[in-house]
C-alpha cells in the first residue's frame, strides 16, 4: 500500500495484513471515523476465529 487509508483497509486491519506504516495511518484515521471502528467491531469475532482455527493446525481442534 501507500499509506493513503481506504474505509476497506478494516478487514486487513483486523487480520494484521497492513505493513507497518498503512496500520498506523489505519489507527491514525480509526480514532475519527466510527463508519470504521463499527466495522472493525463487527469484523473482530470473526478474525478472532479465524486465528484460533490456524492456531489449533486448521481443524478447528476436531
Amino acid at each position: 500500500m501507500d499509506g493513503r487509508v481506504e474505509h476497506t483497509d478494516v478487514g486487513a486491519y483486523v487480520l494484521g495484513l497492513l505493513e507497518e506504516d498503512d496500520r498506523r495511518a489505519f489507527e491514525e484515521h480509526l480514532a475519527g471515523c466510527a463508519r470504521c471502528r463499527a466495522e472493525l467491531e463487527r469484523l473482530s469475532g470473526p478474525a478472532e476465529a479465524l486465528r484460533r482455527i490456524r492456531d489449533e493446525g486448521g481443524d478447528g481442534g476436531r
